[in-house]
């Protein structure tokens, strides 16, 4: 695959992976749109979201910097082939099934709680724990009761009111990176056991 902006693109990641932590400012300008390939852009999102805090998850730029590398190589735009790379598989190992993490308040009992936005495609639930906050995905076509938290807390499904108080008064507070917020919190993929 051919595209000015890949170049760039490996040749940033490139100097990011030798130590260059100045380069992210250059990397957050490049910005490949649609047009420059789907790949590109969909693997430019998942540097953005592993690099949107300080200082990162370091351990997503090895994946993406193999990747870039092997886009450089194909000869058309294929997301399927890429994501077919165990490289790809490292990243979701990363980040879960999840496009972003989505916090809500709620405006009755102050609490804020985190729902887990993922892709259309994504036939699973959000269940989190009350206690440590980890994540079990788990299909919408299985009535079986979730299993206990690792932690010893439960599991419970998300939805459209507040976990605590059970009120329909919440609202989006905030988002961050699901790179982020699986560096402290495990996720856990029921169809995966």
């Amino acid at each position: 695959m051919k595209s000015h902006k890949l170049d760039q693109f490996a040749e940033l990641l490139q100097q990011q992976n030798d130590g260059d932590a100045e380069v992210i400012h250059a990397l957050r300008k490049l910005q490949p749109q649609l047009e420059d390939g789907y790949c590109l852009y969909n693997l430019y999102e998942q540097w953005a979201k592993a690099f949107a805090y300080q200082p990162g998850r370091l351990e997503a730029l090895s994946p993406i910097l193999n990747l870039a590398l092997k886009l450089k190589q194909q000869s058309s735009d294929d997301t399927l082939t890429m994501y077919r790379e165990p490289e790809w598989a490292s990243l979701v190992a990363l980040r879960g099934p999840v496009e972003t993490v989505q916090f809500y308040m709620c405006s009755e009992c102050a609490h804020e709680h985190p729902r887990m936005a993922t892709s259309g495609f994504l036939d699973e639930a959000d269940w989190i724990c009350r206690q440590c906050s980890s994540v079990l995905f788990k299909s919408f076509y299985d009535s079986s009761p979730a299993p206990r938290c690792d932690c010893g807390g439960s599991f419970q499904q998300q939805g459209s009111s507040c976990p605590f108080c059970g009120s329909n008064q919440i609202s989006l507070a905030r988002y961050i990176s699901p790179f982020e917020y699986f560096e402290r919190h495990r996720f856990v993929r029921e169809s995966a056991k």
